[in-house]
């Protein structure tokens, strides 16, 4: 698939998978937007990687953020053809017992909302033009539960 000249948008790009997918996309071609909340490490990526690339610090739990920044990598580069949901946080990593709800929240803000937040903000951007692909990344923690992650409670009867 030639990628040149296509828009990403990479939400949790300032480290790890986000960054990597980053390098490898300008290395492509593509007409990158990066979102995450560190400016410092964005700004970094994107002077390292240079090419067509803007870097919105940006919080997907806030969905007029996500949207914002969306809205602008589309007018900067008259596209919006791929969105990957990347960003997510692990913590709180604790018994629900001993877990701060606050925390909690702020997880499910990011790793459920946040990805809604994209694709609500993608959608409309990708309609107007020639449509999109969407990929959400998720953890391995979704698929082999522990004792101590945020949804189990127990591994044993209570009784």
């Amino acid at each position: 698939m030639d990628i040149k000249g296509r828009t990403v948008v990479i939400t949790g790009a300032s480290r790890g998978i986000g960054a990597d997918a980053a390098r490898v996309f300008a290395a492509a071609g593509a007409n990158l937007a990066l979102l995450a909340r560190s400016a410092d490490s964005l700004a970094a990526l994107a002077e390292e990687i240079g090419g067509n690339t803007l870097a919105f610090a940006c919080d997907v739990s806030q969905p007029a953020a996500v949207a914002a920044a969306l809205q602008k990598a589309h007018e900067a580069f008259g596209s919006l053809d791929i969105l990957i949901n990347n960003a997510g946080v692990i913590d709180p990593i604790a018994r629900i017992e001993d877990s701060d709800p606050e925390a909690w929240g702020q997880l499910m803000d990011i790793n459920i909302k946040g990805v809604f937040n994209g694709i609500h903000a993608a959608l409309p951007l990708m309609k107007s033009g020639n449509g999109g692909t969407i990929i959400n990344i998720g953890s391995g923690a979704a698929y082999n539960a522990l004792e101590g992650g945020a949804l189990i409670v127990r591994q044993r009867p209570v009784f």
